[in-house]
């Protein structure tokens, strides 16, 4: 293992690029035979990794080298769908002027490919064991943002900026390149603002991503503002804009009462939910038709709904499967946070399956399905800046325990100066100024002022 290269990447603050956000030096401790990079990118509407792929592919390459380096891997493979033509060729030139060997594998247009374990699936042929991860068969999987941000640690520069896909029912969909801690607002306003009136916001893709509340919406909205401001952290990707009445938007508002409801109702037990699951598909033992009938009627018998703890969280099941327009998802996730509660634990038996080398569904016809066939992002060649007179940075933007913060009110910072470090032995990343300027407040988060700002 290389310690100065795996310091570098734990000083830089580099978060998991593809959502989830687990510290980066954490992955990349332990060794494996196969690292590769997810550039799959799971969600039909986001496109970041996609602009970063055509236009900072050497980079991309240096940070997969330095990760393997670190992680030891015999074999390097960079995920990428077989659409991705412009992605590719930029691929392959980077590699061929690297002299390294690394392959590139081309997966079907569908989703979720870019789903970890599909994607391992889909590379190696090997399957992650049911509340397993990719080590546990030999792999480690990290986003093209984080090789990225690994090929950028190596020269001392920290992770302060995200590119962001802005899309849906805005003016001029674009990319987007904004420090961490800017306003959504403002990414909003410099995609030209929103065409519907009182917008509402998911952030990340349309499948896994969260809505963010408004005071319509929520009572103690502006008391949960406060606590988790609406800004750009180093696990968002994508801002999708939608009308009040988008099936997406409604979809997520239902309560998880009124979806058990509707499950008693409407259920038809056809199970095409279990039988398009990705993780059902590769072996693993969840069935949502069956955690459906059973959260319905109230029959908690752990047979029945531990499957739960194994769902992805992808969305398929309520976006496509369900001719009925109910929500397995959803279901599974608060079933989820009983079994938990519980301390219960997945089922660990894999049974074999035929899978198939495609696992998922067109994402052209999800697109549709979704209600997005007009209103995904415009491609760009191009990346727009915006810059912020005012950063507020979470001091918790990572799966592990947040940051304390290293500076005080009144304090001037200068643009990637850490503020915020990780408390001894906790599992977590270090928080960098996005921008110089004026610390005016520290609590939960830190505000920065750019200096010269009014």
């Amino acid at each position: 293992m290389k310690t100065a290269e795996l310091a570098k990447v734990k000083e830089a603050g580099i978060a998991g690029g593809g959502g989830a956000g687990f510290p980066a030096w954490k992955k990349l401790e332990r060794q494996a035979e196969w690292l590769i990079i997810n550039g799959a990118e799971c969600e039909p509407f986001l496109q970041s990794d996609q602009y970063l792929m055509r236009r900072q592919a050497e980079e991309l390459v240096q940070g997969m080298l330095a990760a393997a380096q670190i992680i030891g891997a015999l074999k390097k493979t960079i995920a990428i769908k077989r659409t991705y033509v412009q992605e590719e060729a930029a691929l392959k030139e980077a590699i061929a002027r690297s002299g390294a060997d690394i392959a590139i594998k081309l997966l079907e247009p569908v989703y979720p490919a870019g789903d970890e374990q599909v994607t391992v699936h889909g590379v190696t042929g090997r399957i992650v064991p049911p509340g397993g991860l990719p080590l546990d068969v030999g792999c480690v999987v990290i986003s093209v943002s984080t090789a990225v941000a690994i090929a950028q640690a190596q020269k001392g520069q920290p992770s302060i900026a995200r590119i962001v896909t802005v899309g849906g029912y805005v003016k001029q969909p674009q990319i987007l390149q904004a420090p961490i801690g800017t306003a959504v607002s403002q990414l909003i306003a410099a995609a030209g603002g929103a065409t519907c009136a009182t917008p509402r916001v998911i952030m990340g893709g349309p499948m896994m991503g969260r809505l963010l509340e408004t005071e319509a919406t929520a009572p103690e909205a502006a008391a949960r503002q406060a606590a988790a401001p609406q800004v750009i952290t180093k696990t968002d990707s994508g801002i999708l804009v939608l009308p009040p009445n988008h099936p997406l938007v409604q979809s997520r508002e239902q309560s998880v009462e009124h979806m058990r409801k509707r499950a008693r109702s409407a259920c038809v037990q056809c199970r095409v939910c279990t039988d398009l699951c990705p993780r059902f598909v590769l072996g693993h033992a969840i069935e949502p038709h069956k955690v459906m009938r059973a959260v319905a009627y109230s029959d908690f018998r752990r047979e029945l709904v531990a499957g739960a703890l194994l769902c992805s969280e992808c969305g398929l099941c309520e976006v496509f499967s369900c001719p009925m327009g109910l929500s397995p998802r959803r279901i599974n996730i608060w079933m989820k946070g009983l079994l938990r509660e519980a301390k219960a634990s997945p089922c660990k038996e894999l049974k074999r399956r035929e899978a198939g080398d495609v696992i998922g569904v067109s994402a052209r016809r999800l697109a549709i399905r979704a209600g997005l066939g007009r209103c995904i992002s415009a491609r760009s060649e191009s990346c727009g800046e915006v810059v912020p007179r005012q950063v507020v940075i979470p001091l918790k933007q990572h799966t592990g325990a947040p940051c304390v913060p290293s500076v005080t009110v009144g304090e001037t910072v200068q643009e990637g100066q850490c503020i915020g470090t990780v408390p001894p032995d906790a599992l977590g990343v270090p928080v960098h100024a996005s921008i110089g300027g004026l610390v005016t407040a520290v609590n939960h988060c830190i505000t920065i002022e750019r200096e010269g700002s009014s």
